[in-house]
């Protein structure tokens, strides 16, 4: 068995790399999605949901006013 141990790079994973979906599904998960549901959500008027498919999202809100303050 290998060992593998964790090291830090300037450059990050490379665009169209095979760990490139995986980490942006991570990313989008634990700091997009969490955010949006748990910090933004509470404070707003109206209906407001992320849509989210593979490493894409969309917001949508029932009032413009309030998509505007999320811009």
């Amino acid at each position: 068995m290998k060992n593998f141990r964790y090291e830090e790079a300037e450059e990050g994973s490379g665009q169209g790399s095979a760990c490139s979906p995986i980490i942006a599904n991570i990313y989008v998960h634990y700091v997009l999605i969490r955010w949006f549901k748990e910090k933004v959500k509470p404070c707003l008027r109206g209906y407001a949901e992320i849509i989210v498919y593979a490493d894409d999202f969309v917001c949508c809100f029932q009032y413009k006013k309030v998509s505007r303050r999320i811009l």
